[in-house]
């Protein structure tokens, strides 16, 4: 189990920065915008197709759930949860999300995963995005001669 770190692109590995800046999709995945425009509708990490997520302000960065900004938020952030508007919940107050910025009710709420990272101070582990691996040779473990040693006595 690898863990990856929120303030890099999952797809090419490079840092983000002020020239290549973090694009979150939809389906709460993050990316940096080149490699955004090359996957186009797709994702790389899960089969769902997404748009982008308007851009975070982190000094407006204000809960779609309660309408407090983060700093201030008197719930404990463990998830941060995208809604169909686009804005962010940083808590869940109901299962049926109503948000508090524009007031736009949503079916579904994915988790920012990146965002989530960075606010809660978590890994983002191998199960959370999916890297593209090269196959290679199965290695020899050392259990493995072992046992086999020990078969042929």
């Amino acid at each position: 189990m690898s863990s990856l770190d929120p303030l890099v692109c999952s797809r090419c590995e490079m840092a983000y920065a002020f020239n290549r800046r973090m694009v979150t999709r939809s389906c709460g995945h993050s990316f940096c915008e080149t490699c955004t425009q090359q996957l186009g509708p797709g994702c790389a990490v899960c089969p769902l197709s997404g748009t982008r997520v308007p851009a975070l302000d982190i000094a407006t960065l204000a809960c779609a759930g309660c309408g407090e900004h983060y700093v201030r938020h008197d719930k404990v952030i463990n998830q941060v949860r995208i809604l169909d508007c686009g804005h962010r919940a940083m808590c869940q107050h109901a299962s049926r999300p109503v948000c508090a910025i524009c007031g736009k009710t949503s079916a579904k709420a994915p988790i920012d995963v990146t965002l989530t990272a960075i606010l809660c101070r978590v890994r983002i582990c191998y199960p959370d995005v999916i890297r593209e691996q090269v196959r290679k040779p199965r290695q020899r473990r050392c259990w493995d001669w072992l046992r086999r040693k020990y078969a042929q006595l």
